[in-house]
């Protein structure tokens, strides 16, 4: 019973994409800035995510910090979008899950299409 249970709560945790979210335990992006106006950036998906998506979404999140700056991002460079395994492990059980993940280096500047 007790492994059924594990069984059921590893699918339930990870039976969905990740969302576009701050860094969580299903994934997420999270960022720190390096220098004023330059900042590391990853977003990491989770067994459900495909690499466009995590891609995609490391995109929208370079713009949206840039944009709040009134700023666009330029990226400075990227590591190429990869998988890296994570494993759960609960008593009986352990799960490799596959997590698509992006990072790089972005720099908000003045721009062609920043918000005016």
């Amino acid at each position: 019973m007790r492994v059924l249970l594990t069984i059921i709560t590893v699918s339930f945790l990870s039976g969905c994409a990740t969302s576009y979210q701050p860094r969580g335990f299903t994934g997420g992006y999270e960022e720190a800035e390096i220098k004023p106006g330059i900042y590391y950036l990853e977003f990491q998906g989770n067994g459900y995510t495909g690499m466009t998506t995590v891609v995609k979404y490391w995109h929208r999140r370079a713009d949206e910090i840039c944009a709040a700056k009134g700023q666009v991002a330029e990226v400075l460079s990227t590591e190429q979008a990869k998988a890296v395994t994570g494993a759960f492990v609960n008593s009986d059980i352990v799960a490799f899950i596959r997590k698509p993940t992006k990072s790089g280096y972005i720099q908000c500047v003045l721009g062609e299409g920043a918000p005016k």
